[in-house]
């Protein structure tokens, strides 16, 4: 335990990772957004990010652009779907409520 705690700390105080250059601060900010991008969606991310915690940790601030880019692709389907379709709005309701089932894997679904 006291291993992946001076891990961790190491990953937060920049001795991992090549440092703090603007590459590597560019990599580690990707990084950082698709891990959390992987941890709420079911979307296939790069092959290059995995689910290290102290990039969950760092990625607390992630969480609203994340759900702000499902909720921008949620409202485009609904658009599509309505409008395109030509659908009445309760189908498409039930259309998109099921498109984000699939997309999250359930995560969080009760609205908390």
């Amino acid at each position: 335990r006291t291993q992946i705690s001076a891990e961790i700390k190491d990953f937060l105080a920049g001795t991992t990772n090549g440092g703090w250059g603007i590459v590597a601060l560019m990599k580690s900010e990707f990084r950082t957004f698709f891990t959390i991008w992987m941890f709420i969606t079911r979307v296939p991310s790069p092959s290059w990010v995995d689910l290290h915690p102290g990039y969950l940790m760092m990625g607390m601030s992630y969480f609203p652009i994340a759900g702000s880019v499902l909720g921008l692709m949620y409202a485009i389907v609904f658009d599509f779907v309505n409008v395109s379709l030509d659908l009445p709005s309760s189908i498409a309701a039930s259309f998109l409520v099921s498109m984000g089932l699939y997309m999250t894997g359930c995560f969080h679904e009760d609205g908390l």
